[in-house]
């Protein structure tokens, strides 16, 4: 009987996960664009990138046909690559914003135990074979569009005014994280919107 050969690499690396895997590359370059080259307007384009890719690898994946195994994979690289994108991420790039006081890094700290709470607790619950509607909590993707968004007003705050803002809204961000409320998942035609908008919105952070 002929040995099964034995994979050089372990995981997967098709199609069906290549979409995450580009979301975490985006986030590693945002990160160093962010703290070496000190310009966290791209750090927060390529945010928005990485939700871009983030918003449609579920799609892709299950149009991929997989296997139990892969399917499960596919969970968990998912998670682990939320935490990286959208949870390390901004709280990297708000560091390059200035935002580093205490008041600041506890913030931070609630910010990454929401996050990592919501994620969690989403894999716990999470049925491959049952298509997923209302998601519970604020989704860790959305950062994706609330932080480049509320970047804008750089144009109209002053930077202290805008550093109190900007850590406003990620205290929010944190609670909405694990506060118990039902989100609807975004079908086709609003993930199309979310496209639109993305791509609006990077253009404005380009010529800002």
């Amino acid at each position: 009987m002929k040995k099964e050969k034995k994979p050089l690499l372990i995981g997967y690396y098709k199609k069906s996960v290549i979409l995450t895997y580009l979301s975490v590359i985006s986030a590693i370059i945002g990160i160093y664009i962010a703290l070496i080259e000190k310009q966290p307007k791209y750090a927060l384009l390529l945010l928005i990138i990485s939700g871009l890719c983030d918003a449609f690898d579920g799609k892709v994946a299950r149009a991929c046909k997989r296997v139990e195994q892969e399917k499960q994979f596919g969970v968990e690289l998912d998670s682990l690559a939320d935490l990286i994108a959208f949870i390390m991420f901004p709280i990297i790039i708000f560091y390059s914003l200035g935002l580093h006081n205490i008041v600041n890094v506890i913030i931070f700290i609630l910010f990454a135990l929401g996050g990592i709470i919501r994620l969690a607790y989403f894999n716990t619950i999470a049925d491959q074979n049952a298509p997923v509607k209302y998601y519970s909590g604020l989704p860790v993707t959305s950062t994706a569009i609330i932080f480049p968004i509320f970047y804008l007003f750089t144009l109209l705050l002053t930077t202290d005014n805008f550093n109190i803002l900007y850590t406003i809204v990620m205290l929010i961000t944190s609670i909405l994280f694990i506060l118990n409320f039902k989100i609807r998942k975004p079908k086709t035609k609003e993930l199309i919107i979310f496209l639109i908008g993305a791509l609006v919105l990077g253009t404005i952070l380009i010529i800002l």
